[in-house]
């Protein structure tokens, strides 16, 4: 189930990526739009929204934003968040594979990998094809996966973030294991929150992820309703794909 694993810690899910600048993807998002678009957007579908990192700075420059996510504890936040912030969006919890909202939208983004978490050809297909059924003809859709050939040439490794914030650590241990026949990379994360130097938080969760190629991210689209535009580096169209840009971004087009 797509995004099932946040759930265990969505109430720390913001804290752990407090790093991330979700305004500068924000920004690229809106440059896309005005490169790509045939019209500029107003409406647009937040597929596997989370706790609104994109869809709520999006809603706060005018855009109406829906967002859907699987996990009910990450939309709850998202809910929260939108509140405090005084902005009016559309929160759904439902499944990427088998959602229907009964309208369509100017546009579509998948941030943050949120594919990658469609392990199976099946799966992807479906989500695919569900958001090609919400989108209007020419509705834009943009998202980020973790590229094939990167993955393999720097391999996963090990790590250790900590978070510090207020008198607050956070520790997350994550422990990949790369299973390459599949193109998939398991990821074992352990949480620790410590406070006064006692543990006052604790979570596992394992992630499995899958990682794509190009031929077969444009196979995928083409059979799902979409034409490829621009395939670049994260957060860069003039880097071209390779094995040194883990995350890639992919700008389709409804057909």
């Amino acid at each position: 189930m797509l995004r099932k694993p946040f759930s265990s810690y969505s109430t720390y899910y913001n804290f752990i990526n407090s790093d991330k600048d979700y305004n500068k993807e924000c920004n690229f998002l809106k440059e896309i739009f005005r490169m790509y678009a045939n019209s500029y957007p107003v409406s647009i579908l937040d597929a596997g929204c989370g706790t609104g990192n994109h869809l709520i700075p999006l809603a706060k420059s005018g855009f109406q934003m829906t967002g859907i996510d699987v996990s009910k504890s990450m939309i709850r936040v998202a809910r929260e968040r939108a509140r405090a912030s005084h902005q009016k969006v559309n929160l759904i919890v439902s499944d990427l594979r088998s959602f229907d909202l009964g309208k369509k939208f100017d546009a579509c983004i998948s941030m943050f990998a949120v594919l990658g978490y469609l392990t199976t050809n099946s799966d992807i297909t479906r989500a695919l094809k569900c958001i090609r059924s919400h989108l209007s003809a020419g509705g834009l859709f943009v998202f980020d996966v973790w590229y094939g050939p990167a993955v393999l040439k720097i391999r996963p490794e090990t790590r250790m973030k900590i978070i510090k914030h207020d008198g607050l650590k956070l520790y997350r241990f994550a422990e990949p294991s790369l299973r390459e026949k599949n193109s998939l990379c398991e990821v074992k994360y352990h949480f620790l929150g410590v406070r006064s130097r006692r543990v006052f938080y604790e979570a596992t969760e394992k992630h499995i992820m899958r990682f794509y190629f190009q031929n077969e991210l444009s196979s995928f689209l083409k059979r799902c309703g979409f034409e490829l535009l621009k395939e670049s580096a994260f957060l860069d169209l003039k880097i071209r794909p390779s094995a040194k840009t883990w995350n890639i971004m992919e700008i389709s087009r409804a057909v």
